[in-house]
């Protein structure tokens, strides 16, 4: 038989209770902290706190305050996103917990990075948990509608570099699906992404890639919009060649996008790529095919009835044939520059052309028809209110003027000296 304990009364409980107290550690802290952390979950999330469920007035009761020296609208969006993360976790969506927290506590300096609104937060975590709970179901159509819709709605904020994280989320399923289609939307999705970021070079190996996709799917509609997608960065990045000097890797570039615009059957953008490719062949020396190119531009204006285009192209052939020395054909061209950019009502081009027929006038010693075309110039220009435009035609008309009378002037100094002391001194005409 077990003897039985007595009751802890009078003044043995009492010493036995001293005791505890002063070997219990203290656990305060704790009590503070978890305190603290509860009145940081937020309400709406089905975990209110008692004294916040609704009382008989139908309220919810006190209203948790922010702390000192932090906004209303931060502490509420700080609360919201702790009880979203603790609400994906009660659910059991690990790796949608991790992305949760991972884009809404970033600490880099990425100033294209804003946060995401409070009133978006619930969506966002919405398409992480569909996404993550497809691929529990085997399920990768859900799961890649789930990753686009995130990846749209990053890229619509201009969040690119989390829009490229969900893109490539789809390329991967896509592929690992071997899902065609798919593919040439990510990789399509990539090559936009990485353009808007400002790196051509693996833009253009996405988009590389999608027409690579399309033309194995035998999809014209998908060739044809891989091709025009294709052709924009490789004209942009022959335009970056240029810039850089690197006329070689800008013509190379040029002869790719053309190759994409006649792909896609957009006989207006092939016109503009062959003008572009004919001036990169001029800058690198090589007249007869700057010329050749230049030849299919009016061709393709011609098709299109693009008179603008047109004139644009006859300043450009009698370009070259000024190269080529073969003064008459550059004549002839401007000649009809002139008359189309009149007919059109483009002064800017009338000048340039009226500029161009007066050099070339003075080269043929015809000084008289370059006086001519520099007048039409300036008059032209003066009407324009373009300040540079008029400086260089007034300076051109000058030197036209006094190549008229360098012969008689010449004369004068030669062969009558007495004039030429009156016209010096006194500006009595000769």
């Amino acid at each position: 038989m077990k003897a039985r304990v007595a009751p802890r009364t009078g003044a043995r409980a009492a010493a036995i209770a001293g005791a505890s107290a002063a070997t219990a550690p203290d656990r305060s802290w704790m009590k503070a902290a978890l305190k603290e952390e509860e009145s940081a979950i937020p309400t709406g999330l089905g975990m209110l706190r008692p004294e916040h469920r609704s009382d008989s007035a139908g309220g919810l009761g006190p209203t948790v305050q922010a702390p000192h020296g932090v906004s209303a609208v931060a502490a509420s969006t700080a609360s919201t996103k702790h009880g979203i993360c603790i609400d994906t976790l009660c659910k059991g969506y690990v790796n949608s917990f991790v992305d949760f927290f991972y884009l809404t506590h970033r600490t880099d300096q990425d100033t294209n990075r804003s946060e995401i609104p409070e009133a978006h937060l619930p969506q966002v975590q919405a398409n992480l948990c569909s996404a993550e709970r497809a691929h529990r179901r085997a399920d990768s159509n859900r799961v890649l509608e789930a990753y686009e819709k995130l990846a749209n709605y990053f890229q619509e904020r201009g969040d690119y570099k989390t829009s490229v994280y969900f893109y490539e989320k789809c390329l991967d399923i896509a592929e690992s699906t071997r899902n065609l289609g798919q593919q040439s939307i990510a990789n399509n999705n990539l090559g936009v992404t990485h353009d808007a970021l400002g790196d051509l070079p693996l833009a253009t190996r996405f988009h590389e890639r999608h027409l690579q996709i399309a033309l194995q799917m035998l999809d014209d509609e998908r060739i044809i919009y891989a091709n025009k997608q294709l052709c924009d960065v490789y004209r942009r990045h022959a335009e970056q060649a240029l810039e850089k000097n690197d006329v070689a890797a800008a013509v190379e570039r040029f002869h790719k996008c053309l190759k994409c615009a006649i792909d896609s059957g957009d006989s207006r953008v092939e016109g503009t790529v062959t003008h572009q490719l004919g001036a990169a062949c001029a800058r690198a020396g090589d007249t007869t095919q700057a010329l050749k190119w230049q030849l299919r531009y009016l061709e393709l204006a011609k098709q299109t009835n693009d008179q603008l285009a047109e004139a644009e192209a006859y300043a450009a052939i009698a370009e070259s044939y000024t190269a080529l020395g073969d003064a008459e054909q550059a004549a002839k061209y401007l000649a009809w520059c002139n008359e189309l950019s009149a007919r059109n009502q483009q002064p800017k081009q009338q000048v340039e052309a009226c500029t161009a027929l007066g050099l070339n006038a003075s080269k043929a010693g015809d000084y008289e028809r370059a006086v001519a075309y520099f007048e039409k110039a300036y008059q032209i220009a003066r009407g324009l209110n373009d300040q540079k435009l008029i400086d260089s035609a007034r300076i051109h008309l000058g030197v036209a003027r006094g190549n008229v009378g360098m012969g008689v002037y010449m004369d004068v100094v030669n062969k009558d000296l007495s004039t030429l002391l009156r016209w010096k001194t006194r500006r009595v005409n000769f």
